[in-house]
């Protein structure tokens, strides 16, 4: 609660006209993801490995500053989960969210809670562990994956609703 506090004093400092111009409303976010049959053809994931917690774990995928942290200052490698819809090597993506678990689990778990709260936290923490399970079961039955975080939103300034299914990138942020 107090770093939502914190986070709307300083949005008060932004000048009106550009907080007018960054207003984006209705966020909304979903995961797609796909796995290639035996014939190449791309289909949904077996029930028992598809994700059920999409949003939330859309919803971190789509932010730029915690996977920056992640990878630069944590040095952790999360390449992967940077450039999710570019990678089809489950193992790869199984690695870089075990990276971010183990980190979660028993460095610092309170990372997401900061940053997104408790409830959201835990959605995205359930939402990495059936990415690792998604990940573990591609490279153990040797299936490409195709991963794509979809976040919609609608902006007021441009008067159309905002699909966006690439990630932002970190590299501009401190």
């Amino acid at each position: 609660e107090y770093s939502l506090r914190v986070m709307e004093a300083v949005k008060e400092l932004i000048p009106a006209e550009e907080r007018e111009r960054e207003q984006l409303v209705d966020e909304r976010f979903e995961i797609e993801t796909a796995v290639k049959d035996v014939g190449g053809e791309w289909v949904e994931p077996p029930q028992e490995v598809q994700i059920q917690q999409g949003a939330p774990l859309a919803r971190l995928l789509h932010n730029p500053v915690s996977l920056k942290v992640f990878q630069e200052n944590l040095r952790l490698d999360v390449e992967s989960l940077q450039k999710i819809t570019e990678v089809a090597d489950g193992q790869a993506i199984a690695d870089a969210v075990g990276r971010v678990l183990t980190y979660l689990k028993e460095a610092n778990p309170y990372f997401l809670v900061y940053r997104f709260g408790p409830q959201e936290a835990e959605r995205m923490q359930i939402g990495l562990e059936e990415l690792l399970r998604l990940g573990e079961w591609a490279a153990h039955t040797q299936r490409s994956l195709r991963i794509v975080p979809v976040r919609t939103c609608f902006s007021p300034v441009e008067g159309r609703e905002i699909v966006q299914r690439q990630q932002g990138k970190f590299q501009d942020w401190m």
